[in-house]
């Protein structure tokens, strides 16, 4: 589909690894602001059940924003490795396909 509107094979591998890009960076910062904000309340919930009053959760954030960004950067590696079979195929049998 890309090939038929005259994208080349870098333009078209580009376009999904920031299709891709865009996409976890999302996931991931919402993940961490639940992972952060509601997770604790959840266990705060569950643990007082077993008589844990208070639970003291220390929330490392540099640690945080370093495994998020390790998540986009490996999303967006495994994508443009992923694509590079587009690169390879002649645009005619991408066109046919």
């Amino acid at each position: 589909m890309y090939k038929s509107i005259g994208m080349t094979s870098n333009k078209i591998r580009w376009s999904i690894t920031l299709g891709i890009a865009i996409l976890s960076a999302f996931g991931a910062l919402l993940g961490m602001l639940v992972g952060v904000k509601l997770l604790p309340l959840v266990l705060e919930n569950i643990l007082s059940q077993y008589g844990l009053i208070k639970l003291p959760l220390v929330v490392n954030w540099g640690m945080s924003i370093g495994v998020t960004c390790f998540s986009i950067i490996a999303a967006c590696l495994g994508c443009w490795l992923s694509t590079r079979v587009i690169s390879k195929t002649s645009p005619r049998i991408l066109i046919i396909e």
